[in-house]
């Protein structure tokens, strides 16, 4: 494995981030909280795209995968009819709930891993967003582990993707690919935006928009491949932070 190098070291005050919620996002934050705590896989939330307005709740959602497509696919089209484009959301409460059990296991780890990067431990809210920090999870695009890492962008930071699904490796290049998107951006909402959306299509953004500033962008940039979750990412985030917060769970 070529050894990974940052090329500079963080700047301190980013080890003591707030991420106090933007008031542009507020009303994201709440819906993401509301689909990780409060409702289940069995319901399903109609949402409008455009506004983030809540237009309907389907009870007794179908469990099965192709029932489910059907059912929201459905939807979709009775609502495009009218020129809405939604997007049908189900709760994972159960599987969150299952995923703060894994945490309490990986935290150790994952903390020393934040300290030894230089890095808030509120960072340690990230890989409930993309795994319910489950070490064995894969998506359909490759990605791997807890932290969900690409082995692309672990081969481009000098890592050996084939230990990708070992946790403690898994964890280190997560938090490093979170390093070198902040030391890129020098900015949180905009470093785990791009952990979503790429660090590349982040600076886009901000060269489209002339602006650092994640509601300017979240307002203002249209890019073709920034839709509703790169634009959800940071506020499903912070929404499970909200949570670990109030349960006490980020104390080391």
């Amino acid at each position: 494995m070529k050894k990974y190098l940052l090329a500079a070291v963080l700047l301190s005050s980013s080890a003591y981030a707030s991420f106090e919620e933007p008031s542009c996002l507020k009303k994201n934050v709440d819906l993401w909280t509301r689909i990780y705590t409060e409702i289940d896989a069995d319901t399903a939330l109609v949402l409008d795209v455009e506004t983030m307005e809540i237009l309907e709740v389907l009870h007794n959602f179908p469990e099965e995968q192709k029932p489910r497509r059907s059912t929201a696919g459905k939807v979709k089209k009775r609502y495009e009819k009218d020129g809405i484009k939604v997007r049908v959301l189900t709760g994972i409460k159960t599987r969150f709930n299952e995923g703060i059990d894994r945490f309490i296991k990986y935290k150790p780890l994952v903390i020393k891993e934040l300290r030894k990067q230089n890095l808030p431990i509120e960072i340690a809210a990230l890989p409930h967003v993309e795994s319910s920090y489950n070490p064995a999870a894969r998506s359909k695009v490759g990605a791997v582990g807890m932290w969900q890492v690409m082995p692309a962008t672990a081969r481009l930071l000098g890592f050996n993707p084939k230990r990708l699904p070992d946790p403690g490796y898994n964890t280190m290049v997560g938090v490093a690919v979170l390093s070198n998107n902040y030391e890129s951006l020098q900015s949180w909402p905009l470093a785990i935006t791009a952990y979503n959306h790429g660090l590349n299509g982040v600076q886009k953004a901000v060269r489209s928009t002339g602006s650092s500033d994640i509601c300017t962008i979240m307002s203002n940039y249209q890019g073709p491949r920034f839709g509703l979750s790169s634009k959800n990412f940071y506020a499903s985030f912070l929404a499970v932070l909200r949570v670990l917060r109030e349960r006490g769970l980020l104390s080391e």
